[in-house]
């Protein structure tokens, strides 16, 4: 090992010193400030390390197993930088040196319980310092192959995941995984109140609670924003587990800020907000271990699921829960808080229905993401469908959107301002549907989002009860319900197939496909006319030589009433049209001068008890009036694969498999052309979409976003 995997060692002696000191300053204060002194020499350390896996990035280090694994030599500098957080060992690395700072940052404005916080600010840090230990990004190559020589190092790297190759990429782990580490305050915060039977710590740790929203919820909306750039299917949100691991923290951290605020105002939801913060901090860990570990790795698209060593998380987790559970048992006397007023729609009353809604929301999106442990347990692992969550999400936010609307009245306004308000929001519903297929439970809900609009607007209805930050906040929440809405109701798909050289017009968009520029990342040349506009665009088309997986880009023409999203679905070279069919189990299909039947599956059970497992695929092929059986297949010698290819019968012509799915029923066949076959142009299967008001989620996000902040730079954060 060299001196780099050592310093993880030092952070981990500074820390533990830290912890000793910090103990014993309870009885002698004057070892508080070697405590203190300590844990920041830790974080030095920790950031040394960081700084050094950079440079070793920028400066193409490849003798290290995980700058050879996550860069290469063509990897432009910015996207360097971006794969120090590409994989397990360094995004963690990242993590433990936001954890530190933050603490770092929080012990300068405690000075109530400065020795327990530093104590349990060092255990804490302990854990990730230990996984750190366990997933060290310092490894020489040699030290992980032996078909490396020590010594030896690699001339370029493996190269980035393709995907991650893009701005938003770029910021959006870092913002996220600041939002995890901010939610390292609130639960120290927790058990000192726990430990010292004082709930006060609860409410002057606020400003952190909203901190971690904030940056939590920051690191959501452009992991979104970059799912839409980038990915190609159009949307921003697909349910994927790595999604709803920071989703439901961020939905407990919500109801943790909302229920401080009671508490702070009525003195309570005592014993909830520590609940709250100790479940947030936990469900950060727990959802690290479930995308992190493997076991959803077989239900998730994202690249680094299923490596590295997280028995630790899971026995911090454990411990967390123990203790927590200790502490609040000891303290169940204690921790309670006074009784709310007993009007239904007081507005502190309708706050707590709020937080009810989020936690109910957090607890189904935990279950459906946890469903493949759970029935893995008790038979064959499944996942849920999207429906699964799209049936909760809508009556939730529905259910949001009208307490949102009811805070306002809890100060009942004049009936004219009310009917003027409704009014607006109807008729400026009715615009965006004049002409759109009407969707009952749609327009209702954009009725209402409107409605918070307007009400959010001081003075159209008198004597709002409510801070400009929740105004604010809570007209981003419209803005984004109302763009959800018109995006995905309101949004038009079609479907083409263009000829090379043949124009498509989908009005007032036309498409001309010029060909295929060939390169590292290839691209779909178009020439693209919107209205009297026209001009070349490229979307990415590849197959990455390190994954061997085909990479799509959208192309998107940003406009005021919607986005024009173009999404490459498959790219046919003119030579494979005329010698490729696919085929499902029993379907039949005239192809060239031939007609095909799949009829199965044939799988050699005898090959495959050898370790070399051959299929073949049972086709029916009807030539010249005469029928024959063919039998296609591919022989799998561990990594590599080869093709058992037949020839059709009374030809030199060659059948063979080139791919298939067995659970599907579906095989792609290749047959050689007949020789007086015409070559058909290149084709292109494309999607084209118009996103309407789409740009409302992202403004929408952004304006939630100022709302969060605004209590950051209050003086006084209830006012």
């Amino acid at each position: 090992m060299n001196l780099l995997y050592y310093l993880t060692w030092l952070s981990f002696v500074l820390v533990v010193a830290s912890v000793i000191l910090a103990v014993k300053s309870f009885k002698k204060d004057n070892l508080l400030k070697a405590a203190h002194y300590s844990y920041y020499g830790a974080t030095v350390v920790t950031g040394f390390m960081l700084v050094a896996l950079t440079i070793a990035f920028v400066l193409n280090t490849f003798q290290f197993l995980y700058v050879y694994q996550h860069s290469s030599v063509d990897l432009p500098l910015l996207y360097r930088i971006a794969a120090v957080w590409a994989g397990q060992e360094g995004s963690f690395l990242l993590w433990t040196f936001f954890v530190m700072v933050t603490l770092v940052l929080a012990l300068q404005y405690e000075k109530h319980h400065v020795q327990s916080f530093l104590t349990l600010a060092g255990l804490v840090t302990l854990v990730f310092i230990i996984h750190c230990l366990h997933n060290n990004p310092f490894m020489y190559v040699w030290d992980a192959s032996k078909n490396v020589s020590p010594g030896v190092i690699p001339h370029d790297g493996m190269g980035l995941n393709p995907l991650l190759q893009d701005f938003w990429m770029v910021i959006h782990p870092p913002v996220l995984f600041a939002g995890y580490a901010l939610a390292t305050v609130p639960f120290v915060y927790a058990l000192i109140a726990l430990l010292y039977n004082d709930y006060s710590v609860m409410t002057s740790g606020y400003r952190w609670v909203v901190a971690t929203v904030l940056t939590l919820g920051a690191g959501i909306f452009l992991g979104g924003y970059w799912a839409y750039k980038v990915l190609g299917w159009g949307g921003y949100w697909g349910w994927d587990p790595v999604e709803n691991a920071s989703l439901i923290p961020w939905l407990t951290g919500l109801a943790l800020m909302h229920g401080i605020m009671v508490q702070k105002r009525k003195k309570a939801l005592t014993r909830f907000n520590i609940i709250m913060a100790i479940v947030t901090f936990v469900l950060v860990i727990f959802g690290t271990f479930l995308t992190r570990s493997g076991v959803l790795s077989d239900f998730s698209v994202h690249s680094f699921s299923g490596a590295g060593n997280f028995t630790d998380l899971l026995l911090f987790i454990v411990t967390i829960g123990i203790a927590a559970t200790g502490l609040l048992w000891y303290r169940r006397n204690d921790a309670i808080g006074k009784t709310l007023d007993n009007t239904l729609f007081a507005k502190d009353n309708i706050m707590v229905y709020g937080i009810a809604a989020l936690l109910f929301f957090a607890l189904f999106v935990l279950i459906g993401t946890c469903m493949p442990i759970i029935t893995g347990l008790l038979g064959q692992a499944s996942t849920v469908q999207e429906s699964y969550y799209v049936s909760i999400a809508r009556p939730i936010g529905f259910l949001i959107v009208v307490l949102l609307l009811l805070t306002h009245f809890a100060r009942k306004p004049s009936l004219k301002t009310v009917l003027i308000a409704g009014t607006i929001a109807l008729a400026v519903s009715l615009l965006l549907f004049v002409g759109k297929p009407f969707v009952p439970v749609a327009f209702i809900l954009m009725v209402l989002s409107f409605g918070i609009l307007l009400t959010n607007v001081k003075g159209i209805v008198p004597h709002i009860p409510l801070s400009l930050a929740a105004r604010i906040a809570h007209s981003g929440v419209a803005l984004l319900i109302v763009g959800i809405i018109t995006s995905q109701t309101q949004s038009v798909e079609y479907h083409a197939q263009i000829a090379q050289n043949e124009k498509k017009t989908v009005y007032p968009v036309t498409l001309e496909l010029v060909g295929m520029v060939e390169g590292i990342k290839s691209a779909i040349v178009f020439k693209y006319d919107y209205y009297n506009m026209s001009k070349t665009i490229q979307t990415p088309y590849f197959i990455d030589t390190r994954t061997n997986q085909l990479f799509r880009e959208p192309y998107i023409d940003y406009n005021l009433h919607y986005d024009v999203y173009i999404s490459p679905v498959e790219y046919r070279l003119g030579k494979d049209t005329l010698t490729q069919i696919m085929l499902k189990k029993g379907e039949v299909r005239s192809f060239n001068d031939v007609t095909v039947r799949f009829d199965g599956f044939d799988i050699d059970r005898m090959a495959m008890m050898q370790g070399n497992p051959k299929i073949y695929a049972l086709c029916t092929i009807k030539y010249q009036g005469k029928e024959y059986t063919v039998r296609p297949g591919v022989l799998f010698d561990g990594d590599r694969r080869e093709s058992l290819g037949t020839v059709l019968p009374g030809t030199t012509r060659t059948i063979s498999l080139l791919d298939f799915d067995i659970h599907e029923k579906i095989i792609v066949l290749h047959i050689d052309a007949p020789a007086q076959a015409a070559l058909p142009p290149d084709s292109v299967i494309v999607d084209i979409s118009f996103k309407r008001f789409i740009w409302l989620v992202w403004l929408g996000t952004v304006v939630i976003a100022l709302g969060n902040a605004l209590p950051l730079v209050k003086r006084q954060w209830n006012t």
